[in-house]
Parts: C-alpha cells; structure tokens; sequence
C-alpha cells in the first residue's frame, strides 16, 4: 500500500480504518491504471491523492445507494444526485490534478501514454 491509515488520518481523512482499507485499495488500482503501473513510490503527490481518492469513492457507493445524507464521526453530509459517470470523471480529474507533473524513477511521467525506452 501507498499510504497508511495513520497518514491518510492525519492528511484530514475521517473514515474508519475498515472502510478506508477497502477504499484505498481501490484508489490504488485506479492508479496503477492511470499510470500503466509507473507508480510504483509512495510519493507525497501520491498520498494525497489518495486520500482525495478514498473520500470521492466512499461518496460514490453513497450516491449509488440513493442516500441523500449520511454522517461519519460527527460529521453531516447531504449529497446531491449525482450519476456514475460523473463520480468517475471526478476521479480522473483528481489523479491528473495531482499527478500530471510526477515522473518515475526513469524520469518518465506517470500519466504519459507512449512508450518509453525502458519498454
């Protein structure tokens, strides 16, 4: 894993260990996706996009259920209908806002879509 709870804790997430467990590791697949499996360091840009990540996620399985509201440690939230696809979008959006200026370990972008001499 990327990120532990403790640093997902303290980057400000606020769901319990179990769901972000479940959460995260799917962030991380999302990821390794994106980057054709190029992340391969913990970075800092890659820890908090996954906390952003866990947080999109977990309010996606939300909308999905038709919940309007839910509350999380004290925390209320009421959220507005919103479809699948723009949940997906949202979460596009964040891995290339967080990691469209990382490079691997051999100086090639994360996100870059060609191949590289190291293929």
């Amino acid at each position: 894993m990327f990120i532990t709870y403790e640093e997902y804790k303290d980057m400000g997430g606020g769901l319990s260990e179990t769901a972000f467990n479940l959460y995260a590791y799917e962030a991380e697949r999302k990821i390794y996706t994106a980057t054709h499996g190029r992340a391969k360091t913990a970075t800092e840009a890659i820890k908090r996009c996954i906390t952003r990540l866990v947080g999109i996620l977990a309010k996606a399985d939300i909308a999905a259920d038709k919940v309007t509201s839910f509350s999380n440690d004290g925390v209320s939230q009421s959220i507005k209908d919103v479809s699948a696809a723009d949940y997906s979008i949202e979460v596009d959006n964040m891995i290339r806002e967080y990691l469209s200026c990382e490079v691997d370990e051999n100086g090639v972008p994360l996100l870059y879509l060609g191949v590289d001499a190291n293929d």
